[in-house]
């Protein structure tokens, strides 16, 4: 039992680190931007966002998964009435396809066996 509050403890650290460390990256960028309210996190700000992104080398996946961080976000400031306007309404997101992953033949499976 000990095990297991240790993998959750340790879980939630690292996913705490890593919103920590995605809090950062947006904030970084907004400050290039000259962004200091949510309502200013607008359409440019997340194309130029996702731009640095790829120019960091980041997978279609991750820049789409942070893509859609920072649209809750915008959505999280909406619930909480911290702001009365969507500023990424309309903003579409397009899930990226799933890279192909290997598979085993018949053949190389009776191998394998």
């Amino acid at each position: 039992m000990a095990d297991a509050a240790e993998t959750v403890k340790k879980t939630v650290e690292t996913a705490t680190a890593q919103v920590k460390a995605q809090t950062e990256t947006v904030k970084a960028q907004a400050e290039k931007c000259n962004i200091s309210n949510v309502t200013q996190l607008n359409a440019d700000f997340a194309d130029t966002w996702r731009e640095v992104l790829r120019k960091k080398h980041q997978a279609p996946k991750t820049i789409y998964g942070k893509s859609v961080i920072l649209r809750s976000l915008t959505l999280f400031a909406l619930r909480r009435r911290l702001t009365d306007v969507d500023s990424l309404a309309g903003y579409k997101l397009r899930k990226p396809k799933a890279k192909p992953q290997p598979c085993w033949t018949p053949e190389e499976n009776a191998v394998r066996s």
